[in-house]
């Protein structure tokens, strides 16, 4: 007997302004590999990473096309119950607090994504906290790193950074799978 996807692959998202430098962005998947690069694999012909994904039947697989054709498998949470509980929490305040649909609702099939986001806000100078964030969070970033040279320590959204760069460069990259989704797409709209 097989088991039936639950939660999907939640985003969860976190920005710090820092004053004088680029923020520190944590923005990530409850899943183990995010949805998309789960496609560009099975687009290149790639498996994934072990301890990803299962097939229909609950069974590990490192093969995507058990995430894009039925019938469907499931990404798995990263970090087990951690993930999955981070998920749960995920969509239950992007979603069920927000009045969009959850996936425990029987919605039918439909082009498109549909997304839901509940996003929060705060003003550290409403909060009389300005100086003392501001001085906290470069503090903190510089003790991350203190002691590491010759190590690469990335603060999260420096990887993303650097990749903007380099695209700046170089162009972005498109696998041929998707780039004849553009070319359809493109047709329809002439």
């Amino acid at each position: 007997m097989g088991c039936a996807p639950g939660l999907v692959q939640t985003p969860f998202a976190w920005a710090l302004p820092l004053q004088n430098r680029p923020p520190v962005i944590l923005d990530f998947a409850t899943s183990a590999i995010a949805g998309n690069k789960a496609r560009i694999a099975w687009n290149e012909g790639r498996a994934i990473p072990a301890g990803c994904a299962v097939d229909a039947n609950g069974q590990p697989t490192t093969d995507p096309a058990v995430l894009m054709t039925e019938p469907l498998g499931a990404l798995l949470p990263f970090g087990g119950h951690k993930g999955a509980g981070l998920s749960l929490i995920c969509s239950l305040l992007g979603a069920a607090l927000t009045g969009g649909e959850t996936e425990s609702q029987q919605i039918p099939p439909r082009a498109g994504i549909i997304n839901n986001m509940l996003s929060i806000l705060f003003d550290p100078a409403r909060l009389g906290a300005e100086e003392h964030y501001s001085q906290a969070l470069l503090a903190q970033v510089d003790w991350v790193r203190s002691g590491q040279e010759g190590h690469d320590v990335q603060i999260p959204g420096e990887p993303e950074l650097r990749a903007y760069a380099r695209r700046q460069e170089e162009g972005i990259w498109i696998d041929d799978v998707s780039w004849q989704a553009f070319v359809t797409l493109e047709a329809l709209n002439t």
